[in-house]
């Protein structure tokens, strides 16, 4: 089909909000629509039959034409605006060798920055406050033993409880927050640690949060303790926190955890002989929010976040985590970390 048959006898193209601009082979420009030419601040003279006159576009468009097998993007900016760039291989019926579509995505990206920036405040100012009615709990249960009588004790610990479990899914609300903006991503921090003490912390955090504090006596550890991973050390600890929090939540019995070092990786198994997934669940067990019929069932208020951060901070850090489960009678969650290189 020709250009001139296709473009030049209409004006929708110039009408839509979006630019439009057809490339051939060598990534000269065969047509522009009007938004287009707005965004890249040129005439439609300067440009047709022409190279793409950004670097900054034209250099990675080059890249990408060799070998288009399917839709490229990324981001620019120019002239105070964030563009999101898409590169489209052309089928037979339209002229050229590519279509690359320009968005501007200037105020998306400004109210996302906004609603971060909310979110993190909210964020901050619920935890501080917090933190502080956890720390006069926390004196008062020290105390209790000679000036409580065993009702205000039972409120005291009760109290204290509740703030814990509180802290807990602010700070699961908070991670999530990090890795749906990918803030989490850009504040990775790659360290040498052994996954038997990440392990170790994870349940000392988990003591503060369990109704029950001797719960964590239910976990078992072992295999070879000395197995050390590279990863980021406070996500993967949360990472454990989740996993082990799962396994304590739904299962009565023993947990146990085995570290297993390979060549390349460090293999770590999470066993509970809890409520199981169902096969329904499964395909939906690491998506935000999500929770499971006999999962809301067993823990009503739970988050349905602990899954979904697990995997990924585990992915961030290079790893990878799956599960097998049959109902009622169990879960066995696997995960895998590079191992530290010396």
């Amino acid at each position: 089909m020709e250009i001139q048959t296709l473009f030049e006898t209409t004006e929708l193209f110039d009408h839509l909000p979006i630019g439009i601009i057809l490339l051939d082979n060598e990534a000269k420009i065969l047509y522009s629509n009007q938004n287009a030419l707005k965004f890249l601040a040129v005439s439609k003279e300067d440009i047709l039959d022409l190279l793409i006159p950004l670097p900054s576009i034209d250099d990675r468009i080059r890249v990408h034409l060799t070998n288009l097998n399917g839709p490229v993007s990324f981001e620019i900016s120019i002239n105070n605006r964030t563009l999101l760039c898409q590169l489209k291989p052309n089928s037979s019926e339209l002229p050229g060798k590519a279509t690359l579509i320009l968005e501007d995505v200037t105020r998306y990206k400004s109210i996302t920055i906004l609603k971060s920036e909310f979110i993190s405040s909210i964020l901050h100012r619920l935890r501080d406050p917090l933190t502080s009615i956890k720390t006069s709990l926390s004196l008062l249960q020290h105390l209790q033993e000679t000036f409580m009588n065993p009702d205000a004790k039972e409120i005291v610990d009760i109290s204290l409880t509740e703030s814990n479990r509180l802290i807990l899914f602010l700070n699961d609300l908070r991670n999530s927050f990090y890795i749906e903006t990918g803030l989490a991503e850009q504040d990775l921090v790659l360290e040498t640690t052994k996954v038997s003490y990440l392990i170790e912390k994870a349940l000392i955090d988990l003591g503060r949060f369990t109704e029950n504090q001797s719960d964590v006596l239910r976990v078992r550890i072992s295999g070879n303790r000395n197995a050390s991973i590279s990863g980021d050390f406070q996500k993967l600890k949360d990472a454990f926190r989740c996993l082990l929090y799962n396994a304590l939540l739904y299962s009565t019995e023993e947990i146990t955890v085995e570290i297993k070092p390979e060549s390349d990786t460090v293999i770590v198994q999470i066993n509970d002989l809890g409520i199981g997934i169902s096969e329904a669940d499964a395909p939906m067990v690491f998506k935000r929010f999500f929770k499971g019929q006999k999962a809301a069932e067993h823990n009503p208020n739970g988050s349905g976040l602990g899954l979904f951060i697990a995997k990924s901070f585990i992915e961030m850090s290079g790893g990878s985590l799956y599960f097998e489960s049959r109902e009622n009678k169990g879960t066995h969650f696997t995960l895998t970390l590079p191992v530290a290189r010396n």
